[in-house]
């Protein structure tokens, strides 16, 4: 009997030990990149964070006294290096912050789309030198009405890869720290929104003249995505070297090399500004900039195109002369109020 039972210890240990044994070398077999967290929030509304991390099974990004954010929706406000050179990719996000326009903590917790992330950094992308590259940045992005978005980051491309929607929440006075509690204390949030060196003069007179943006834009409007893709009407014996381009959804892209040679439609946002180079017949470089789209004119041709294939259309001359439109079967819209530099 204390042989048997000896026996059924060790085989129990054995198989304790096997278990542990396979589920550290899966933690060890776990794929690690170089990676850094940073914020967003749109010009116009900028945050605070009180609180916040990236969360991964290595390693956690704080986002406490980042101060305050506002780039722009999908551009990353700095990046602050941490932590090991490699890391396992976030598996979840824990957020409280102050939403100056709106005098309005947010607050959430969320589970990362871990096994997306996993496949888009280890795919990668081929980038403007040929050469395969990955992502660098893992971007939140805080908007007004609670609105959460997480994009990866890397030269020239960025993509969304999750959204949430985080709820109103109170401040426990009494968990206030001494180091956070400015953040609470009355006409806070007044003498940021009135700082220049926060709300630039142009986005302030854009918002006298327009109004805040809507939060609806956040969460619905700029993610409403079409079929498009660029073409480009140049003068004979010229060749168009690469479009690169931001959409008001935080995402960009860049085409060259064979994506520029397979340029296809595709589901796209809008586009919000865009560069390309093309050289002319006698090798001369010519470069084009739409700073920006006219925001109302370009989701309303978008909107009004009608289904199916759209081509965003780039007229240009050597002339330094661009003329954009938008293009179905069917219909054809003139975009004519962008911003364009021509050199």
């Amino acid at each position: 009997m204390k042989i048997k039972t000896s026996l059924w210890m060790l085989i129990m240990l054995f198989a304790l030990i096997s278990v542990s044994g396979s589920s550290c070398q899966s933690k060890k077999m776990e794929e690690k990149y170089e990676w850094s967290g940073t914020l967003s929030a749109p010009k116009e509304y900028p945050v605070e964070v009180y609180k916040g991390s990236l969360i991964g099974s290595d390693f956690t990004q704080n986002f406490r006294n980042w101060g305050t954010v506002n780039p722009g929706w999908g551009d990353a406000a700095g990046t602050v290096v941490s932590g090991p050179d490699h890391k396992a990719i976030p598996d979840s996000l824990t957020i409280t912050w102050l939403s100056f326009v709106e005098n309005k903590f947010y607050s959430g917790n969320f589970v990362l789309p871990k096994d997306k992330m996993k496949t888009l950094f280890k795919e990668g992308f081929i980038n403007d030198m040929g050469k395969h590259e990955t992502y660098s940045d893992v971007i939140v992005g805080l908007a007004p009405g609670g609105t959460v978005a997480v994009w990866l980051m890397a030269a020239g491309k960025e993509v969304e890869v999750a959204k949430f929607k985080a709820g109103v929440t109170q401040i426990d006075p009494e968990s206030i720290s001494s180091d956070d509690k400015y953040m609470f204390r009355n006409g806070y949030a007044e003498a940021i929104l009135s700082d220049s060196m926060v709300i630039v003069p142009e986005v302030k007179a854009k918002i006298e003249s327009n109004g805040y943006p809507s939060p609806n834009n956040y969460s619905d409007l700029y993610s409403k995505k079409y079929n498009w893709k660029p073409v480009f009407q140049l003068p004979e014996g010229s060749k168009i070297e690469n479009f690169g381009f931001g959409m008001y959804n935080g995402e960009m892209d860049m085409l060259h090399g064979i994506t520029l040679a397979n340029n296809i439609f595709k589901e796209r946002a809008v586009p919000k500004r865009c560069s390309f180079y093309w050289k002319g017949n006698k090798n001369e470089e010519h470069g084009v900039r739409v700073l920006s789209f006219d925001e109302k004119e370009i989701t309303d041709a978008f909107k009004n195109i009608g289904s199916g294939n759209i081509e965003l259309i780039f007229k240009a001359g050597t002339d330094n002369t661009v003329f954009i439109s938008l293009k179905t079967d069917n219909k054809t819209i003139d975009i004519k109020n962008a911003v364009v530099k021509a050199f």
